[in-house]
């Protein structure tokens, strides 16, 4: 009997398994993450997480960003459906990545995509500024 039961819970076990793959390859979205040193994911905004940063972030972000990834950082700004592959939605995007990371893409740009660094021509200021910008927003408090 014991070993009847430990069948069933193994087998149990499997199924639940089996389903969890099922549903992380099909319905959870597939978003490719381009590679960045490991000294990136470490890197710390020396930007403070106030409203008045957020606010010179937004400023940068609707002259310099919003043209592909839109106003609201959903992927959908009027260049998007030009773009392959098209913009990420930042809002999803953002938030499961480091800022480190993320001032590191917006610095170099993302290879494969039509997303180009911006170290040449936004201060490292306005780039932390940008990162701390979009996190606010990904996460509601800016609007």
């Amino acid at each position: 009997m014991p070993a009847r039961r430990s069948a069933i819970s193994v087998g149990v076990l499997a199924g639940f398994a089996a389903v969890a793959l099922v549903v992380g390859y099909t319905v959870a979205p597939n978003v490719p993450t381009p590679p960045v040193p490991l000294t990136a994911r470490f890197a710390t905004n020396p930007v403070p997480d106030t409203k008045e940063s957020w606010d010179a972030g937004r400023a940068t972000y609707q002259k310099s960003c919003a043209i592909c990834h839109g106003p609201r950082a959903l992927g959908d700004g009027p260049a998007a459906f030009t773009l392959n592959p098209r913009p990420f939605n930042l809002q999803f995007h953002v938030p499961l990545h480091a800022p480190g990371e993320v001032y590191y893409w917006i610095s170099t740009g993302v290879a494969g995509t039509a997303m180009p660094g911006w170290q040449e021509t936004l201060s490292e200021t306005e780039r932390w500024q940008l990162v701390s910008f979009i996190y606010a927003l990904a996460s509601g408090r800016a609007n």
